[in-house]
C-alpha cells in the first residue's frame, strides 16, 4: 500500500478549526456532527494532532472486495406493505444483501413486496427454513433474469 501524500501545508489544530469557522459562516463546528446510521454518530472534524499513535494501515484487499452491508428480514406475519417500506428503509443505508427467512408457507405479492426496488442492484439470500423454497420459487418467476436470487440450504 502507498504512503498518502499529503497535497495541503500543515497548519496547527487552533488555525484548521478557524478555518473551519469561517467555511460555516457562523454555523457552530457542531453542525457538522449527525448520525451516519442510527445509533452510529459521525464526527468529521479530525486534526494530525489528534492521533495517539502511529496511522492506522488498512489491507489493501479491503478495497479490492469490500465488505457487502447485509440485512436480516423475516417475512413471517408482515404485510407486504410493512416488508417493502423496511426493505426501501434499509437500501437508504447502503443494503447490498438481503438474507430472507419464511417459515410461512403463504404466498405474498412479490410486485408489491419488490416494488420501487430494482432488483439487479442487490442480492435475495432466500435461508433454508420451511416456507423458504416455495417463497423462492415465486420471486425466480417474477423477477426480471438479471436479478441475483440465491437459496442457501444448510442441509444437503
Amino acid at each position: 500500500m502507498q504512503n498518502w501524500e499529503y497535497t495541503f501545508p500543515s497548519s496547527s489544530k487552533e488555525e484548521w478549526l478557524q478555518q473551519i469557522s469561517r467555511d460555516l459562516k457562523g454555523k457552530p463546528l457542531d453542525s457538522l456532527t449527525g448520525e451516519w446510521w442510527p445509533g452510529e454518530s459521525m464526527i468529521p472534524l479530525h486534526h494530525s494532532s489528534d492521533l495517539d499513535s502511529e496511522s492506522i494501515e488498512l489491507p489493501a484487499e479491503l478495497f479490492a472486495n469490500p465488505p457487502r452491508i447485509v440485512e436480516t428480514l423475516s417475512v413471517d406475519g408482515n404485510r407486504v406493505e410493512s416488508i417493502n417500506a423496511w426493505m426501501l428503509e434499509a437500501l437508504q443505508f447502503g443494503t447490498q444483501d438481503f438474507h430472507i427467512y419464511c417459515n410461512d408457507a403463504t404466498p405474498l405479492d412479490i410486485e408489491k413486496w419488490l416494488q420501487g426496488i430494482h432488483v439487479e442492484m442487490i442480492n435475495l439470500i432466500l435461508v433454508d427454513s420451511p416456507g423458504a423454497f416455495p417463497l423462492f420459487n415465486t420471486i425466480y418467476d417474477q423477477s426480471p433474469q438479471n436479478c441475483f436470487l440465491r437459496y442457501q440450504r444448510t442441509k444437503s
